[in-house]
């Protein structure tokens, strides 16, 4: 999520994938405010709305892009339906 829990450690977790130089992709933050996510983008972090993964036609609602794609998920959604 893109509030502010989610932005503090976005900024957190992308500094440091910059800073280790690690070869891995990037942190992704999922967010539903552009605006909220400009503020991280220079910090390392892969952003993207929310809406770019969703597929209602989908067994899940979630797009095949992403499905499955992530192995640590850190949710700062607020809310039990963000996993």
């Amino acid at each position: 999520g893109d509030g502010k829990l989610g932005l503090m450690i976005a900024e957190v977790l992308g500094r440091e994938h910059s800073r280790n130089g690690l070869s891995s992709d990037k942190p992704v933050l999922f967010g539903k405010h552009q605006h909220k996510l400009d503020l991280v983008k220079e910090s390392g972090v892969d952003c993207r709305m929310v809406s770019e993964c969703m597929d209602e036609a989908s067994f899940n609602g979630v797009a095949a892009a992403h499905a499955a794609k992530y192995d640590v998920v850190v949710d700062c959604t607020g809310s039990p339906a963000g996993l």
